[in-house]
């Protein structure tokens, strides 16, 4: 992400998406639960914009966030975002930073958060405004699936192969290896087989299911569900209310979430009743 500019907005996209209160309850509720509720992120049904400036007056940095959201959580999305994550890494970092010289930080990757499937892209810049940012995002993004269309079968492939090498490697730390167990442990899913479930399914995943995704959750306009956060530098000219071509420029957010649907929250397993097979 891009923590250098502004960790707490750019950061945490959580705060977002995310449409349940501080205590618990969905917004629009009336009172809070007796007990908190699972965090459950908004359903985004077009495209949303957030502007921030950025609160350091010495810091020149512009920075744009796109998560495309994907989908609810499935071992087959799982296994079809982390290979479209994996062909978008090389050629997103080669032309936006490489060739467009765009940034000094330009990162991609699968994301998720609270059940939902995102994938993100993040360039920061002292050279360019967060809307020209996000056009050259866009602009990729429309590029890309004319790149997918030059890959050949044995080259895909490769790319799954690669794929599901990276699922399969052991922790190379005790700490990794901590941390991977305790994600599923405290999201109360305990599938610790999870990263094994994904990469059974990778080699299935056909060229056409990635060509899909991109047309319709990335480069289609009218289908998909997109929300991008645009920091502005301190000498910027940033209209919060200003109009966004094909977006809906975000400022309320309360408002905002409370007029979209919620993704289910994930399903938790009483720890009695995990096979001991898993354990």
């Amino acid at each position: 992400m891009v923590a250098s500019v502004d960790r707490a907005v750019v950061g945490r996209p959580d705060d977002i998406i995310d449409g349940t209160r501080n205590d618990g309850a969905i917004d629009g509720d009336e009172g809070a639960p007796l007990m908190p509720s699972p965090r459950r992120n908004v359903r985004l049904d077009g495209n949303y914009v957030v502007r921030e400036r950025n609160p350091n007056p010495s810091n020149p940095n512009a920075a744009v966030l796109v998560l495309f959201q994907l989908g609810q959580d499935s071992t087959s999305l799982r296994a079809t975002s982390v290979l479209l994550a994996h062909l978008v890494k090389v050629p997103c970092f080669s032309t936006l930073r490489t060739t467009e010289q765009l940034g000094y930080l330009v990162s991609s990757g699968q994301y998720i958060a609270n059940n939902v499937i995102y994938l993100s892209m993040s360039v920061q810049s002292n050279k360019y405004s967060p809307l020209h940012l996000q056009s050259r995002l866009d602009a990729f993004c429309d590029s890309f699936r004319v790149h997918l269309q030059t890959l050949s079968g044995d080259l895909f492939q490769q790319h799954q192969a690669a794929v599901v090498a990276q699922l399969m490697e052991a922790p190379k730390t005790y700490e990794e290896e901590s941390a991977r167990l305790w994600h599923e442990i405290a999201g109360e899913t305990y599938e610790f087989d999870r990263r094994e479930q994904v990469a059974a399914v990778v080699p299935t995943v056909t060229l056409a299911d990635v060509v899909d995704v991109v047309d319709t959750k990335l480069a289609g306009v009218a289908t998909r569900h997109r929300l991008c956060v645009q920091i502005f530098a301190p000498t910027d000219d940033m209209h919060m209310d200003g109009e966004e071509e094909g977006a809906t420029v975000i400022v309320d957010r309360a408002e905002f979430k409370r007029h979209l649907g919620l993704f289910p929250a994930r399903t938790r397993i009483s720890a009695g009743a995990i096979p001991l097979a898993k354990l």
